[in-house]
């Protein structure tokens, strides 16, 4: 079989039914993006990293080396913010991943292991527009299409590293800009070179000095996608071509695509105090929410957000 990936379109709640047996377990890691409405047609988000996307044409190892590394202690080492997290005396790798959970560009992209934690992230970020109407006081979502959906990614990062010969990096690597290399994959067409390998090794994580990261039982894709001329390539691409080109089969598809329609997760009725909220109480039972997730403004932000868009 030669079938890279499955999507699959559900609601949130037929999601839930299928990975309920799934939260406790580490044989998947998940990923979850709200996508983008433009002109009533959904724009997928796919897995390419923060950096390259500002970056598409340049490897992240000419920043690792210098601004990660050489010249973090020099420029930031005086910051409050890097004292009062240590980040100075961390080693390279888990600087990399403090500073990819607040948002600076990295070629991480980040996971969790929890399926449920994926789900509130795709929800938290949507953006979704309101008209009101003042003739009856209600309001109406000017962009909202039935066809909204947010997307979570399911893979079997273990299936993966043992049929693409894909590397799994500890935080213990101490040597990690030295060895980036190591982490290179190639495929003739379009000449395209990219550093693939996870970073899930769970009881390391665990202890990583991250709250947050803790939490969300976080982990990592190192996902560096240089490419020549106009290749850009998304994580999904880039292994299909590489599958191909080595010739590399699969039993049953590494990769599941959940496309879950957000008209599902909509509170009836609108800005109703009452109103049920759904997917928001769900996942705040299930302690799968900013509140819980974060001991920081952002888990404030993301559940003001995600209130406040799907009621």
């Amino acid at each position: 079989m030669n079938t890279l990936f499955v999507r699959k379109k559900y609601t949130w709640k037929q999601y839930n039914e299928e990975i309920e047996n799934e939260c406790n377990e580490r044989n998947y890691i998940y990923r979850g993006v709200s996508n983008t409405l433009d002109d009533n047609k959904v724009i997928r988000h796919k897995l390419i990293s923060s950096y390259n996307r500002i970056h598409p044409n340049r490897s992240f190892d000419i920043d690792l080396s210098q601004i990660f590394e050489n010249l973090f202690e020099h420029y930031f080492g005086d910051y409050q913010w890097v004292k009062e997290n240590d980040l100075a005396n961390k080693n390279l790798l888990s600087r990399i991943c403090f500073l990819q959970h607040y948002a600076v560009p990295t070629a991480l992209i980040d996971f969790s292991f929890d399926p449920l934690v994926a789900l509130y992230f795709a929800f938290a970020n949507l953006k979704l527009s309101f008209i009101t109407s003042y003739a009856n006081n209600i309001s109406i979502r000017s962009d909202f299409s039935e066809k909204y959906f947010v997307t979570v990614y399911k893979i079997n990062y273990k299936e993966l590293m043992k049929n693409l010969s894909l590397k799994e990096i500890t935080l213990s690597e101490t040597n990690f800009s030295y060895n980036y290399s190591d982490y290179s994959k190639s495929f003739c067409f379009d000449g395209f070179e990219a550093k693939v390998a996870f970073l899930t090794d769970s009881d390391a994580l665990q202890h990583h000095n991250s709250y947050n990261l803790n939490q969300q039982k976080g982990c990592f894709l190192l996902y560096d996608n240089k490419g020549t001329g106009s290749a850009n390539y998304d994580f999904i691409t880039f292994l299909c071509y590489f599958a191909r080109e080595k010739n590399i089969l699969f039993d049953t598809p590494p990769i599941t695509i959940y496309d879950i329609d957000v008209s599902t997760a909509l509170a009836q009725p609108l800005h109703s105090a009452q109103s049920p909220r759904g997917v928001y109480d769900f996942l705040s039972k299930k302690g799968s929410t900013g509140r819980t997730l974060f001991n920081d403004f952002q888990g404030f932000k993301n559940d003001f957000t995600f209130i406040n868009e799907l009621s």
